[in-house]
C-alpha cells in the first residue's frame, strides 16, 4: 500500500514539473512551433489572395480572403488593414475607418494604417486630421522617409489643390478618394 502512495507523489511530482515548464514558456516560443506557423503561412497565403482580389476590384472575395486570414491568424494586421481597404474600396469609409482603428489601437504607429486613415480623413473632408497624421508621418519616418508619408502629403497637397479651383472642383465625398480614383484598391499595406 504504501509503495501505491509513493507513485501518486511521483506521479503528482511529474504533473507538476510538466506544468511548471509550460508556464515558463513564453508566447513566442508557442508561436515558433509547427501549427502555429502552419496558420501564420496560411493567413499570409489569403492576405496574398485578397491583395489580388483587390487588383482584380473583386471586392467580395477580397473580403472573404482577409476575413478567413483573420480566422488563421486573428493577431493579422494585414488582415485588418486589407477589410478596412475594402470596405473603404466599396464606398463605406465608416465601416474602413472601424477597421484601421483596430489596428492602430493594437499597433498605435503601424504606418498603413495611418496612412489608410489618413486617405479617409481627406475623403471626409478632416484636413486637419489628415494633417495631423502627416505630422506623425513625418516623426516616424523622420531619418529614412516612408511610402506611407510621401503618399499622405501628396494627398493632402492633391486635396488643397482640388478645393484651391473652387469648391465646384472638389469631389463628392461620396465617390472618389482625395488621393485619386483607385486610392485603396490593392496592397493592404499600401491602401
Amino acid at each position: 500500500m504504501k509503495h501505491q502512495g509513493h507513485d501518486g507523489f511521483r506521479l503528482l511530482g511529474l504533473l507538476l514539473m510538466v506544468l511548471g515548464l509550460f508556464a515558463l514558456m513564453t508566447p513566442a516560443s508557442y508561436a515558433s512551433g509547427g501549427t502555429a506557423k502552419r496558420f501564420q503561412s496560411a493567413s499570409q497565403n489569403l492576405i496574398d489572395a485578397g491583395v489580388a482580389a483587390m487588383k482584380a476590384e473583386n471586392f467580395d472575395a477580397a473580403q472573404k480572403k482577409f476575413e478567413a486570414a483573420l480566422i488563421a491568424d486573428p493577431a493579422n494586421m494585414m488582415a485588418l488593414i486589407g477589410l478596412g481597404d475594402v470596405y473603404r474600396a466599396m464606398g463605406d469609409r465608416r465601416a474602413g475607418m472601424d477597421y484601421y482603428r483596430r489596428v492602430l489601437d493594437i499597433e498605435p504607429y503601424n504606418l498603413a494604417a495611418i496612412k489608410a486613415e489618413s486617405l479617409i480623413y481627406l475623403a471626409n473632408d478632416g484636413l486637419v486630421k489628415a494633417l495631423d497624421n502627416l505630422e506623425l508621418l513625418k516623426r516616424l519616418c523622420a531619418d529614412q522617409g516612408c511610402e506611407e508619408m510621401t503618399s499622405v502629403a501628396k494627398a493632402i497637397d492633391h486635396y488643397k489643390a482640388r478645393y484651391a479651383e473652387g469648391p465646384e472642383a472638389a469631389p463628392d465625398p461620396g465617390t472618389e478618394s482625395e488621393a485619386g480614383p483607385d486610392a485603396g484598391a490593392g496592397d493592404p499595406q499600401n491602401p
